[in-house]
C-alpha cells in the first residue's frame, strides 16, 4: 500500500543539483525489449496501470526532442559527460521517425510491430528540431543537420503562409503520408507550428541554417496576423486549451526577438505575459496543464517556458524580469522536483528496464501549486518529456546567474555559483547574508536587489554602494571579500485563481509557506504552520 505523508523533500537553493538529478531519469528510462525505445506515458499510483509505456507518436521523436536538449545542454553547463549511449539511442530513434517512413516530417509507431508508419503528429516538429539541433550543436551532426533541413523544406512546400494553414489534403496526396489529429482537441497553431519556432531559432543559432531562421520569421508573421494581438490577450478557443503549447509559442516567440534584437516581438511577448497568461498561470510560475480543467493540475513544461521567456525579457532590458523568473524557480520550479518517492508502490512487480523508485528521483510531472498531488486520490504521474523541459529550463537559469561579458558585472540571480572572476555564496543558504570573493580585478560590479527585502537596511561590508533602479552597485572594492545583508521581509500574499485561493507566505523570492490544509505530498510548511 502506498504511504502519502503530508510533505516531501524539496529542493529551492540548488540550480546545478537539481540538473544533475533531471539527468538521471534521462539516462535510464529505455525499453530494451523494443531497441531501446524511451518510454513516454508514466504512472506512479492511483492510475490504472503502474509503470511505464510508450505513445505511439510521441515516444519516438517527442522524447528524443527532449531530452538530447536537455542532455547535450546540461553536458555543456555542468562540464559533465552526458550517458554516450543515451544520447545514441536518442540520436537513432529521432533519425529513424524523418528517414524510415520517407514522408519528410516525424513520423509514428505502431505499438504491436514497433514499426514505424507513414503518420505524422504535428504536434513533434517542435521536439524533433530540438533533437536535430542539439545533435549539429553540441555533436557537429551532419546526418542531424540534414534531416532538419529536410523537415524544413516539407514544411515550406505545404504550410500556407498567407493563409496561416497547413495543406494536410495536399501533403497527403503527394507524400503518401497521414496526419494524425490530436486526441484533445483540432490543431490550433500553437500547437504545432507556433511552439515549432523555438527550435528553428535555436538551429540557425548553431550553425547559421538561414533557412531556419527565415522559416522562423513566416511563422512569427502568421501568429502575429491570426493570433498573438499587441494587447497579449489569451483566448483558448484561439490559441488551444493545451496550454504548453501556448507557453511553448511565447518562449519561441521570445527567443527569436532576442536573436533579431527585434523590440517590437519581444513588447508583444511583454504584453502576453502581463496579460494573458493570468488567465492559464500564477506569478510564481504554476500553469494550469489544460485550461478548461477545474482543479490545480498544472505542468513544469509551461513553468520552464515561463521562466526562460523572462530571463529573455530582462536581458532585454525590461524592468523586473529577473525578479519574476527568480520567484519561478524558487517558488515552483525548484520545489516541484520529485525527490521523495516513499509513495510509489513497492508491492507490485518491477523489472530491469522499469526500475521507478531507483531511477525516478529527478523527475518533474504536473504538479499543483503546493505539492505533487492536486487532489487526494487522484493519478500521479511524471511523464517523461516534461523531466526533459525542465532541465532545459534549469540549463537557461544556471547560463543566466550573472553576465561578465559587459564592464558592468551583474549578479542577476542569487543562486550560489563561481567563474573565473567571482565566487557568489546566496542570501537564501546564509541567513539573508549574501558573499562575494573576488578571484581578479573587476572594472565594475552590481547585484540585483530582489523583492521583499527592505532596502533601506542593506549593509554592505568591503566596498562602497549605492542604490539604481532593481540593483546594488558596489564602488571602491577594498576587500576581496564583500558581504552584502540583505534583510528580507516576509510577506504574506493571498491568491485567487478560478475558484480557488490559497494563502502564500514569501522571504525575499522564495516561497517558504502555503495553505494546504488537507493536501499531501505537499513542498511548504502550511502557512498555519511555525516556519
Amino acid at each position: 500500500m502506498a504511504e502519502f505523508k503530508k510533505y516531501v523533500r524539496t529542493n529551492t537553493t540548488d540550480l546545478e543539483g537539481a540538473l544533475k538529478a533531471a539527468m538521471t531519469p534521462m539516462e535510464h528510462f529505455y525499453d530494451q525489449e523494443h531497441d531501446g525505445l524511451p518510454f513516454f506515458w508514466n504512472s506512479m499510483c492511483g492510475g490504472s496501470y503502474f509503470g511505464n509505456a510508450h505513445h505511439s507518436t510521441y515516444s519516438m521523436s517527442h522524447i528524443p526532442g527532449r531530452w538530447l536538449n536537455a542532455l547535450l545542454n546540461a553536458e555543456q553547463v555542468l562540464g559533465i559527460r552526458a550517458n554516450e549511449a543515451a544520447v545514441a539511442q536518442l540520436a537513432k530513434w529521432a533519425y529513424a521517425s524523418v528517414e524510415k517512413a520517407g514522408i519528410g516530417l516525424p513520423a509514428c509507431i505502431d505499438l504491436n510491430t514497433f514499426e514505424v508508419i507513414p503518420e505524422t503528429d504535428l504536434h513533434n516538429l517542435r521536439e524533433v528540431m530540438h533533437a536535430f539541433y542539439a545533435l549539429v550543436k553540441y555533436r557537429s551532426d551532419s546526418q542531424a543537420l540534414g534531416l532538419a533541413k529536410c523537415v524544413i523544406r516539407t514544411v515550406d512546400t505545404y504550410f500556407d503562409y498567407d493563409k496561416g494553414y497547413f495543406d494536410k489534403e495536399r501533403y497527403e496526396k503527394e507524400t503518401g503520408g497521414k496526419v494524425v489529429e490530436p486526441i484533445c482537441e483540432n490543431y490550433p497553431f500553437p500547437l504545432n507550428f507556433g511552439r515549432y519556432i523555438g527550435p528553428l531559432v535555436k538551429l540557425y543559432k548553431a550553425c547559421g541554417c538561414e533557412e531556419a531562421l527565415l522559416q522562423a520569421i513566416r511563422l512569427k508573421d502568421v501568429c502575429f496576423r491570426f493570433l498573438l494581438k499587441e494587447d497579449g490577450s489569451y483566448d483558448p478557443e484561439i490559441f488551444g486549451y493545451h496550454t504548453h503549447s501556448t507557453t511553448a509559442m511565447i518562449s519561441s516567440l521570445a527567443q527569436l526577438g532576442e536573436v533579431l534584437n527585434d523590440m517590437e516581438i519581444l513588447a508583444r511577448v511583454k504584453g502576453f505575459m502581463e496579460n494573458g497568461l493570468n488567465e492559464i498561470a500564477l506569478d510564481f510560475g504554476w500553469c494550469i496543464e489544460f485550461a478548461q480543467r477545474d482543479d490545480m493540475g498544472g505542468e513544469i513544461n509551461n513553468t520552464a517556458d515561463l521562466m526562460e521567456t523572462c530571463l529573455i525579457l530582462a536581458k532585454a532590458g525590461f524592468s523586473g524580469y529577473f525578479s519574476k523568473a527568480e520567484k519561478m524557480l524558487r517558488g515552483h520550479l525548484l520545489p516541484a522536483q520529485l525527490l521523495d518517492t516513499y509513495f510509489i508502490p513497492d508491492d507490485l512487480p518491477d523489472s530491469s528496464t522499469c526500475q521507478i523508485r531507483k531511477y525516478s528521483v529527478g523527475a518533474f510531472g504536473f504538479p499543483a501549486p503546493w505539492g505533487h498531488e492536486y487532489e487526494p486520490g487522484h493519478e500521479i504521474s511524471f511523464n517523461w518529456d516534461i523531466v526533459g523541459g525542465a532541465a532545459g529550463g534549469l540549463c537557461e537559469a544556471l547560463r543566466s546567474r550573472a553576465d561578465n561579458r559587459k564592464e558592468m558585472y551583474s549578479v542577476d540571480l542569487l543562486f550560489d555559483f563561481a567563474d573565473d572572476v567571482l565566487e557568489v555564496k546566496s542570501p537564501y543558504t546564509n541567513c539573508g547574508k549574501m558573499i562575494l570573493r573576488l578571484k581578479k580585478e573587476c572594472p565594475g560590479l552590481r547585484v540585483r536587489i530582489p523583492e521583499h527585502v527592505c532596502a533601506q537596511e542593506i549593509q554592505c561590508n568591503g566596498c562602497n554602494a549605492y542604490r539604481s533602479g532593481h540593483y546594488l552597485y558596489l564602488t571602491q572594492l577594498t576587500e576581496t571579500e564583500i558581504t552584502i545583508y540583505f534583510p528580507f521581509e516576509t510577506v504574506m500574499q493571498s491568491y485567487s485563481f478560478r475558484n480557488h485561493t490559497f494563502q502564500v507566505k514569501w522571504w525575499g523570492e522564495s516561497i517558504v509557506g502555503m495553505s494546504s490544509a488537507g493536501k499531501r505530498l505537499c513542498f511548504f510548511p502550511d502557512t498555519g504552520e511555525t516556519i
